[in-house]
């Protein structure tokens, strides 16, 4: 999977086309046999470099929105112990930012990783 990196540089994040050969990437290789460390990596580079449209980008795109999924899914049923679990916040900022947006919100909404985002922003536990 180190053919991710180029993709992960900050000049990469442009939009439709960057997400889809990076999903793509994640996709072919199988997302749930991404290691954590890598994954924790690949959120970061996202999370650091990323613009609107590129959040934007990545709510519209379903396999990308499948990949959040299936991470978040994994890292909230981790054991503590694991790296798993350091991929949680990243995660969450994928999703906030991709909600937040208002042009996409109702994209995400209609994904069920957007909703439970969503549902989870508006309620927050006491």
């Amino acid at each position: 999977m180190t053919d991710v990196r180029p993709l992960l540089q900050p000049s990469a994040f442009g939009g439709a086309r960057a997400i889809n050969n990076l999903v793509n990437l994640i996709d072919d290789f199988g997302s749930e046999e991404v290691e954590p460390a890598l994954r924790m990596e690949i959120l970061t580079k996202i999370r650091d470099n990323a613009a609107n449209h590129y959040f934007r980008a990545w709510s519209e795109n379903n396999t990308a929105m499948d990949i959040t999924r299936e991470w978040l899914k994994a890292a909230a049923t981790a054991k503590s112990d694991t790296p798993l679990v350091d991929t949680v916040m990243p995660l969450l900022h994928v999703c906030y930012a991709s909600s937040g947006l208002q042009v996409a919100s109702n994209t995400v909404q209609r994904s069920l990783t957007g909703y439970r985002c969503q549902s989870s922003h508006s309620s927050p536990p006491s």
